[in-house]
């Protein structure tokens, strides 16, 4: 087999249909064809490239995508390859295919320049943590929309692109040093938003001061909060009333979001997750874990 370093277009789409049965029955393959390549073509610096190993007869029979991105750790910010949608077709399961290839773009990264590699498992910690990756916090968030509301509500409007270098600069700005966390620039931002678009991206203000953000994704019963970002604090209280609000005008009862864990409202009660259980590698000696869980977080947005 040859190990392909950059899937061509047409390699990309034999990648894809192997993985439709089992990824994406929902979407015909030319859509997820197009949506991916959108991706890769994405300005500037590659923030997503398709890996690969190719048969002598020349088909696709594992591959995977390496993102690029910046990973902020109690050492400081790091260049780090997330690795997802790993997949090897049927027939060729069971002979360690799937491992080289991983194994083969860690190497890669590590002589490239990074500093670190993270995933998310659908399958469980213990196939990954036999590369050197460590496991790290999982839980997802719910909450009845009547535990959220009692607070006055804020006023709302429509983000628009006009908005972006603010909220970017919010977020940022809400994290303390050292969180192990993807760093929000305009690359990853808008990379992000176009991978995974939320239903809606919305602006807080009070007295015509604006105040937060929320990208929100609505599902069955369900309000998911994406990714928010607090400009003002001591108004969290009114922000997921707010967001509660806008969840029962929809007819859904609960709202749900993967919470930082140093900044979780009452009424919410933690879940543990079965699948897109978070995993860093260092490629330093040394862990870039915090000591404390607190100090981790990832936004669904993050999850690719």
């Amino acid at each position: 087999m040859e190990y392909i370093k950059e899937l061509s277009s047409q390699q990309i789409l034999q990648a894809l249909e192997n993985s439709q049965e089992e990824w994406g029955k929902s979407r015909p393959l030319e859509d997820l064809h197009q949506k991916v390549m959108s991706l890769v073509n994405f300005d500037g610096p590659p923030v997503l490239l398709m890996k690969g190993f190719m048969s002598d007869n020349g088909q696709i029979v594992s591959s995977l995508k390496r993102y690029q991105f910046s990973l902020s750790t109690p050492e400081g910010i790091i260049p780090c390859a997330g690795l997802g949608a790993i997949f090897t077709r049927i027939e060729e399961r069971s002979k360690g295919i799937a491992s080289q290839l991983i194994k083969k773009v860690l190497d890669e990264a590590r002589a490239e320049g990074f500093g670190a590699s993270l995933l998310f498992s659908d399958i469980g910690a213990e196939y990954y943590q036999k590369f050197g990756f460590e496991a790290l916090p999982d839980l997802s968030w719910r909450a009845d929309v009547k535990k959220l509301l009692g607070a006055e509500f804020l006023r709302v409007r429509s983000a628009t692109p006009s908005d972006t270098e603010q909220l970017i600069q919010w977020y940022e700005s809400s994290f303390p040093q050292g969180f192990l966390r993807i760093i929000r620039n305009d690359k990853t931002w808008n990379f992000f938003r176009l991978r995974t678009p939320p239903s809606e991206e919305l602006v807080f203000f009070d007295d015509e001061q604006d105040v937060a953000y929320a990208s929100l994704s609505f599902g069955d019963n369900l309000l998911w909060v994406e990714e928010i970002g607090v400009a003002k604090t001591g108004l969290e209280n009114r922000i997921w009333a707010t967001i509660a609000n806008l969840a029962q005008q929809k007819g859904l009862q609960l709202v749900g979001s993967w919470l930082r864990p140093d900044a979780v409202p009452d009424g919410f009660v933690g879940i543990s997750r079965e699948k897109a259980l978070p995993m860093v590698l260092s490629f330093a000696n040394a862990s870039i874990v915090p000591e404390f869980e607190s100090q981790i977080h990832f936004e669904s947005l993050d999850h690719f």
